[in-house]
C-alpha cells in the first residue's frame, strides 16, 4: 500500500461515525484530510477532537444536496490542493418499510446517498485528471434498508 503521507483527501460526511474514525485514520497516516459534513456543530466538535492535527485538516460545511454549494466547496479545495482521494461517506439510514416509507424520504435518501455521491464524482474527477498520478476514489456506501414483510 502506498503511503498516505501528505495526500489530499476529500471525505464527505466527516462528522459521522465512520466518517470521524475514517478521519482519524487518515490523518494518523499523515495525510492532508478535506473534512465536509452538512452538520457544523458536529464538525466544529470533530476538530477540537483531533486538534492534534491543525494544519493537516481543513472543514467544509456543505450540503450535498445543494448542487452550488457542492460545486462551489469542491471548486475551493480543488484550485488550493492537488485533490489524491475522495472518499465519499456521506450517507444516511432511515430504517422503514415499503409500506410506511413517503416519497419525500425516499428523495431524502436519494439525494444524498445516490446523487450526492455521484456528484461528488463529478466535481473531483476534472481535479484528479490535472494530476500526474491521478487519484483514487472509495464509495462507502450509505446502507438504507426498506423491509418488506411476509403477506
Amino acid at each position: 500500500m502506498s503511503s498516505l503521507k501528505n495526500k489530499n483527501i476529500i471525505l464527505t460526511g466527516a462528522a459521522g461515525g465512520v466518517g470521524s474514525v475514517t478521519a482519524k485514520f487518515f490523518l494518523e497516516s499523515g495525510a492532508i484530510v478535506h473534512l465536509l459534513d452538512i452538520d457544523e456543530i458536529k464538525l466544529t466538535a470533530l476538530c477540537k477532537e483531533l486538534h492534534l492535527y491543525e494544519g493537516s485538516m481543513y472543514e467544509y460545511v456543505c450540503d450535498l444536496t445543494n448542487s452550488e454549494q457542492l460545486t462551489n466547496t469542491f471548486k475551493k479545495i480543488g484550485r488550493s490542493f492537488p485533490i489524491d482521494v475522495l472518499v465519499n461517506c456521506a450517507g444516511v439510514s432511515d430504517v422503514d418499510t415499503v409500506e410506511t416509507a413517503d416519497e419525500k424520504n425516499f428523495d431524502r435518501i436519494w439525494n444524498i446517498n445516490v446523487k450526492g455521491l455521484y456528484r461528488c464524482c463529478q466535481e473531483t474527477i476534472p481535479f484528479m485528471k490535472k494530476n500526474k498520478h491521478g487519484g483514487s476514489i472509495i464509495n462507502i456506501c450509505g446502507i438504507t434498508k426498506f423491509c418488506v414483510r411476509r403477506f
